[in-house]
């Protein structure tokens, strides 16, 4: 089963809260350069929505992991730990 991380990187056009907002895009390029950089065997999959954006930015861990809620760059040292668990697990 292949491990993926998926990103929302929405960014309303109104005042409600979104992800892309308040700076996912950045985040996951982060993430995104750790995961090349460390050559771990990961799809960083960008989205529109994961369904919670006020408790934004949001990812979660596929198939069926863990989510991160108000992700900011001092979470990207845990979610790319929580990665690595996840491709080691049955």
């Amino acid at each position: 089963m292949n491990t993926s991380l998926i990103a929302c990187i929405k960014d309303r056009a109104t005042a409600k809260p979104s992800c892309g907002g308040r700076g996912s895009e950045a985040l996951v390029d982060q993430i995104e350069a750790e995961v090349n950089r460390q050559k771990l065997p990961i799809a960083v999959v960008r989205m529109r929505c994961l369904g919670e954006c006020s408790k934004g930015p949001n990812m979660r861990i596929a198939p069926g992991g863990q989510f991160f809620y108000g992700v900011k760059e001092e979470t990207i040292p845990e979610i790319i730990t929580a990665l690595k668990e996840a491709l080691n697990s049955p």
